[in-house]
């Protein structure tokens, strides 16, 4: 990725996604729009879904009646990213570092 575009994916995790650690790590980028998360996707990879199914959740759609999209990336691949996009974070920075710093517990 070119700097542009760091900053791009930088911005859009800030402002619509989010980054934890469940077992691995994973980022997801939240959006209505479907073709915003194909170009992410093309950039860094992951899977595009339509959030839920109609038949637990209801409806695909926001309150706007939009429908909702995730773009999902786990394991190694997000630590590369978020090394990539750290002197660009600010809200998310603390959270990526810990990520990035994070050392499983030996037995």
């Amino acid at each position: 990725m070119n700097d542009l575009e760091k900053g791009f994916v930088a911005g859009l995790l800030e402002g619509e996604g989010t980054i934890y650690r469940p077992r691995s790590p994973q980022l997801i980028i939240y959006n209505s729009n479907r073709e915003l998360l194909e170009f992410v996707q093309k950039l860094i990879g992951g899977k595009v879904h339509c959030r839920g199914t109609s038949e637990l959740i209801g409806s695909f759609s926001s309150k706007n009646g939009r429908l909702r999209y995730r773009l999902i990336l786990c394991g190694k691949p997000v630590r590369s990213i978020l090394k990539d996009i750290l002197p660009v974070l600010v809200i998310k920075k603390q959270r990526a570092l810990e990520i990035l710093n994070y050392q499983p517990k030996t037995r």
